[in-house]
């Protein structure tokens, strides 16, 4: 009986170790991509400009791969004079920021100047994660309900009327 039990120990102690060692290997696979909005000004003023930026940053441990980003431009509200990006490309007609391949520890920019058309009531600007070729540990993308971010690949940013 001793030696069975010291077998049956042995056998538990491997399954557990292997375990580890797979939920490590798991981990190590994985990029922590998450997104932040901000804008230059907060403030809305009629007929100006307002700059709206989407960091998007890959807190690793693996390279983060065919990363896209809904970014919308609300109608009516906001109108887009131009862009600039420090990673892949933004397209208007699909509000999409595809940014591609982004190493652990990187970041990545887009920032759109867009024209203010109204500024009697606040704007909110939801931004979300939609595509990712790698698992995150903390996110899944494409599965927020704007206006509430609940997870860290998605943001939420607020304009504020003059006042």
């Amino acid at each position: 009986m001793n030696q069975k039990y010291l077998c049956l120990k042995w056998a538990f102690l491997f399954i557990v170790l292997t375990l580890l060692s797979f939920s490590n290997t798991l981990q190590a696979q994985m990029a922590d991509v998450e997104l932040r909005l901000s804008a230059n000004p907060t403030t809305l003023s009629l007929y100006g400009f307002v700059e709206v930026i989407a960091t998007i940053e890959n807190k690793g441990p693996a390279d983060a791969n065919n990363l896209t980003v809904h970014v919308p431009i609300p109608a009516g509200q906001l109108a887009y004079t131009s862009q600039s990006e420090t990673a892949g490309n933004y397209n208007l007609f699909f509000n999409e920021w595809r940014i591609g391949q982004l190493a652990a520890g990187a970041s990545a920019q887009l920032t759109l100047t867009l024209f203010v058309l109204q500024e009697n009531t606040p704007i909110q600007l939801f931004s979300e994660l939609t595509g990712a070729d790698d698992p995150d540990p903390d996110s899944t993308p494409e599965n927020g309900t704007p206006p509430t971010p609940n997870e860290d690949d998605e943001a939420l940013l607020t304009l504020q009327p003059p006042g």
